[in-house]
């Protein structure tokens, strides 16, 4: 393969890739590594390295510190999920002045200078979780929760919250929607607040769990045999697969965020080396996983 020859000849090119580090509160930064690897692993055969930098969730001085050595790193291009929205700008002058390229993904976060944006479309995320909802029911409560990240994006939370309400809103009045924020993993803590919830509102039909930790949320509807409650999250984690099997979680709205990495370092690959010019929107699709098909999901 001659292109594949020339390639490896003239490339020695290293990119950036700037992640929260997982740990035991979520699985989810495990995906996005996956796709990482393998991108590494098909690139190396044409020179291109590919640099890990993991940070501390919930840790703004972590980011910051690996910010730092990105910084101070000679490379050709960055990929990043900005969790913490306050941090990111510095990171970003730095690769602008440098004409580094960089990408977003799992973000809203937009940058008119970012090569391209890759993620699930936020506001259509939730219309299609009121869909699901209505299929269910006509009439009751969806309680709208989410236990509260450092690294939470207002913006992602609040396009999802929009959708789901305004498609709620143009089938009818039947549903109402309510909003309960967690603000800890703290399982009695989590049991608390949600009893007080069904105590408050007694028409509950629905719950609707804005990131990632569904199963904290399934596991009191398990114990508490709250029977009949429709329960949507989103991403599929190894710890949700028996709330799955026994019908706690109903629906994952899921973004494939194995790919989002994988894509993201082969838009820099093709545009630092072949030049060619992404979109610079790429939206993921919106995958609804169930019972019957979260076995063959395939990033699981």
């Amino acid at each position: 393969n001659i292109l594949a020859r020339n390639l490896v000849m003239s490339s020695r090119f290293c990119f950036a890739v700037l992640l929260p580090r997982p740990d035991s509160s979520t699985r989810y930064w495990e995906l996005p590594l996956k796709g990482v690897e393998k991108a590494r692993s098909e690139l190396e055969k044409y020179g291109i390295t590919v640099a890990v930098f993991l940070y501390e969730r919930n840790n703004k001085r972590s980011f910051q510190e690996q910010a730092a050595k990105i910084m101070s790193s000679r490379i050709d291009g960055l990929l990043l999920a900005p969790k913490f929205v306050n941090e990111v700008p510095l990171l970003l002058q730095d690769c602008n002045n440098k004409n580094i390229p960089f990408v977003f993904i799992d973000s809203s976060l937009s940058d008119r200078a970012s090569l391209c944006n890759i993620g699930q479309p936020l506001f259509e995320s939730g219309c299609v979780a009121g869909q699901l909802f209505r299929n269910r029911f006509d009439k009751g409560t969806v309680l709208i929760t989410y236990i509260q990240d450092e690294m939470d994006n207002e913006e992602v939370l609040t396009e999802k919250t929009r959708g789901l309400k305004q498609y709620l809103q143009e089938q009818g009045k039947g549903i109402t929607v309510e909003k309960l924020l967690l603000k800890t993993l703290h399982a009695p803590t989590i049991k608390r607040e949600l009893s007080k919830a069904f105590k408050q509102l007694p028409g509950i039909k629905g719950i609707f769990v804005l990131n990632s930790k569904v199963a904290p949320v399934a596991r009191f509807i398990e114990q508490e045999r709250k029977a009949g409650i429709c329960l949507i999250g989103y991403d599929l984690l190894e710890e949700d697969y028996p709330f799955l099997e026994n019908g706690i979680i109903d629906f994952l709205i899921c973004q494939q965020p194995e790919e989002q990495t994988y894509k993201g370092i082969y838009k820099m690959f093709e545009s630092t080396l072949l030049k060619l010019q992404p979109e610079k929107q790429i939206y993921m699709p919106i995958d609804i996983v169930m019972k019957g098909n979260y076995k063959f999901y395939s990033y699981k």
